[in-house]
């Protein structure tokens, strides 16, 4: 996915992160891993990881990670 958004925005100085889930009940990921916490937590972590040479590069860049009050429920 990284490397599309790359390709696709080489100028990119704004990264927004919004994937969320809740899922019903606890689910693990083929490689082990919680399914909320990958998706909410550690899939933003790896995209800002990835672009974030990108997003030096075209400074004055922005990451925005969205969050929600789903975890009440």
């Amino acid at each position: 996915m990284a490397a599309e958004v790359e390709a696709r925005f080489p100028n990119l100085n704004v990264l927004l992160c919004n994937a969320g889930v809740l899922l019903p009940k606890r689910t693990e990921s083929r490689n082990g891993l919680e399914m909320t916490f990958q998706v909410n937590h550690l899939a933003h972590y790896l995209l800002i990881n990835r672009l974030l040479e990108t997003l030096k590069m075209n400074e004055p860049s922005r990451i925005i990670i969205v969050s929600s009050s789903l975890h009440s429920w």
